[in-house]
């Protein structure tokens, strides 16, 4: 059976968002931003003398038009999921399906946007001290977030057992009542089979 366009064209959009989101998540594991290199693994300066990192978008409008071409060579030799990206439609992103997809976007991003100002804050001497502040800082919030989602999971499984502990009792209840249904009518079957077993057929009357 053919499928619809639009359904499609839904995948292919959501392939899209998933590969752009697996390279930010790399990023944001690493706590750390590719830089642009200028030849071997050196790291590109600018004017200021500051290394030079590489692009990330700063909101879901600049993640739905990211493609590779803003990239540096280096960095998608690293991540093939370069390969996957194209440009959507921001309100591709907004639709209904793409609800979870959409805020784990926003999440990145402004974790990218902070790890950014810590690297950009370690790469000049005046500001190591204020980068390694911002830094313990962030990775502190990283791992209260994983102490939140694993009480929240815990407490998902807590629920789920509650529910099934719940239905397993039900059932029970449901089949001993069903069990003394069946011996009730069992009893007025046999009574009744009783019954009838006292009754004598009736013989035709005898031809004259």
């Amino acid at each position: 059976m053919t499928r619809h366009i639009s359904e499609v064209y839904k995948e292919e959009a959501s392939a899209v968002i998933d590969a752009k989101i697996s390279v930010l998540s790399a990023w944001q594991s690493a706590g750390k931003i590719p830089y642009v290199l200028s030849g071997g693994s050196k790291p590109r300066r600018g004017d200021d003398g500051l290394p030079i990192l590489d692009y990330f978008p700063h909101n879901p409008s600049e993640f739905c038009k990211w493609l590779p071409a803003m990239n540096a060579r280096s960095t998608l030799e690293a991540h093939k999921e370069f390969s996957e990206f194209r440009s959507i439609s921001p309100s591709t992103l907004g639709q209904t399906h793409n609800k979870e997809r959409s805020k784990r976007v926003t999440e990145l991003l402004d974790k990218l946007k902070r790890i950014a100002e810590i690297q950009c804050l370690q790469d000049n001497p005046m500001f190591v001290n204020e980068a390694l502040s911002k830094e313990r800082d962030f990775w502190k919030q990283i791992a209260m977030e994983g102490t939140k989602d694993v009480i929240k999971q815990r407490r998902k499984a807590a629920r789920m057992e509650r529910l099934y502990r719940r239905e397993v009792r039900t059932r029970e209840s449901n089949d001993n009542t069903n069990a003394e249904i069946i011996e009730d009518l069992e009893g007025k079957v046999g009574a009744l089979t009783k019954e009838l077993s006292k009754v004598r057929p009736i013989k035709a009357s005898s031809k004259r």
